[in-house]
C-alpha cells in the first residue's frame, strides 16, 4: 500500500476527517454532515469489551492501533487506561491499512511482528498487517472477536466452581 503522512501536526478534527475520507473511502471531499458525524465517532466500548481487555491484560500486553484520534478517545474517558499501549493515527502520523502504520506500531510497542496477534473488522487492515508478518484475524464484530480469542485459547480456562 502507498504510504503517506495523512495527519499533520496540529490538524483539527475537521482536517483529520477530510483526510480520512480522501484516503480510506477514496472520496474527494466529504460533506459537512460527515464531518459533524466524524467528530462523534466512536460511541464507546461494546458491552463486555472492557472486561475482556482486563482479562487479557492479566496475561498479555494489549495494544490498540486506531484510525481515530485524541478527540474521539476523549469522548469516553479512560479509554487509554484499558491498554498497555494505545496508538492513534494522529499520534503515528500514519493510517491503517498502510503497512508503515503497522511497522511503526511495532516500534512503538517495542515488539516483533511474530510476537503479535492482530484483530480487526476491516479485511484490508488484516491483509496489510499480515504483509508485515503479523498473525492477523478478520473479525466481524465484538462477539466474533470474543469467539476468536476463546478459540485461540487466549483466556485462562475457568475452573468449575
Amino acid at each position: 500500500m502507498h504510504s503517506q503522512n495523512i495527519v499533520p501536526n496540529g490538524a483539527t478534527p475537521a482536517e483529520i476527517g477530510v483526510r480520512f475520507i480522501r484516503r480510506v473511502c477514496h472520496r474527494p471531499e466529504p460533506g459537512t454532515g460527515f464531518l459533524r458525524e466524524f467528530e462523534t465517532w466512536p460511541e464507546g466500548f461494546y458491552p463486555g469489551a472492557a472486561k475482556l481487555l482486563a482479562e487479557l491484560r492479566k496475561t498479555y500486553r494489549i495494544a490498540c492501533v486506531s484510525n481515530s484520534n485524541a478527540l474521539h478517545w476523549a469522548r469516553f474517558g479512560g479509554f487509554r487506561d484499558h491498554f498497555d499501549v494505545a496508538l492513534s493515527s494522529d499520534l503515528l502520523k500514519l493510517i491503517k491499512p498502510d503497512t508503515p502504520c503497522f511497522r511503526q506500531a511495532l516500534v512503538e510497542c517495542e515488539t516483533r511482528a511474530n510476537e503479535v496477534l492482530f484483530f480487526d473488522d476491516a479485511a484490508v487492515n488484516v491483509e496489510a498487517a499480515r504483509s508485515c508478518g503479523i498473525q492477523s484475524f478478520h473479525v466481524r464484530d465484538f462477539d466474533d472477536l470474543r469467539l476468536k480469542v476463546q478459540e485461540l485459547g487466549l483466556l485462562p480456562s475457568r475452573q468449575p466452581g
